[in-house]
């Protein structure tokens, strides 16, 4: 009897389902001109925060995509021209803002972040609206719906007047929509945020870091970056006060950001 033919088998290996690449692309808000002639931190303030928090996105397994300026009409240009930005967000794509959001932001505000009217800031801003329902320079409100899941102890942080000057210092704690304002803490302490939420269904997502002045912005992504990188990639919403310290004149080093204190207001899933 013949020998039978052995079967060969295919050496040929199965290719892995392909994982989506998680990119990270920043989204850079544009501020009004500086007069000061100091050289101030604060004047690079997305560039100073950016890289501690890419580096802590980066070890959890993102990479770094395009980077968008949301850069408003120029001169000549109709004030609400929308620029197209020739980048398709994926289901796996991250918007990252380091900036306060122009949600509630008037022309006469000397202290206003400029709306950019680029294809990508309307999904943005919308997303920013779930939580705020007031956010300019000088005045903060939370949506009613969150109002519920502040600490003992701060429920009068749902509504925050800000001095413009001194850092954001608060200036009128409230614990609802109006009422009258109660003092703000003897120490001088403003407010940080800080976002993970979808901006469509499904993904992509947007990351949002920022305080209620440029340093405490600055303080609040080394903050994140160094002791918490994990909130980075968690959905929900984070508010914080900051407890703020002096910012050296001619500041060299960022690490006056490492005597800052802060204090969690509320921690909420969304």
């Amino acid at each position: 009897m013949p020998p039978q033919r052995k079967t060969r088998r295919s050496t040929r290996l199965r290719r892995p389902a392909r994982v989506p690449r998680r990119r990270v692309h920043p989204f850079l808000f544009f501020g009004t001109p500086d007069r000061s002639r100091d050289h101030e931190p604060y004047q690079a303030r997305d560039m100073i925060c950016l890289p501690h928090l890419l580096a802590a996105l980066t070890d959890q397994g993102y990479e770094l995509g395009e980077i968008i300026l949301n850069t408003p009409p120029q001169e000549g240009e109709a004030r609400d021209a929308v620029a197209p930005v020739a980048i398709r967000l994926g289901a796996s794509d991250t918007l990252l803002v380091v900036t306060r959001f122009p949600l509630n932001d008037a022309l006469s505000d000397l202290k206003r972040v400029l709306r950019g009217h680029t294809e990508h800031e309307p999904m943005v801003l919308d997303a920013a609206r779930r939580v705020f329902s007031m956010l300019c320079r000088p005045k903060m409100t939370l949506q009613e719906a969150l109002w519920e899941w502040a600490r003992a102890g701060f429920e009068n942080r749902v509504n925050i007047q800000y001095y413009l000057q001194n850092g954001a210092n608060f200036h009128g704690l409230r614990r609802a929509d109006r009422g009258r304002a109660e003092k703000p803490p003897a120490e001088p302490r403003t407010s940080a945020f800080l976002l993970n939420l979808e901006l469509r269904p499904g993904g992509p997502r947007m990351i949002a870091a920022f305080g209620m002045h440029a340093h405490a912005t600055m303080v609040w992504s080394q903050i994140l970056a160094r002791q918490h990188p994990e909130w980075l990639t968690q959905p929900g919403f984070t508010m914080v006060d900051l407890i703020r310290k002096r910012v050296p004149k001619r500041a060299t080093l960022l690490t006056f950001a490492q005597e800052w204190r802060y204090e969690i207001v509320m921690r909420v899933r969304m």
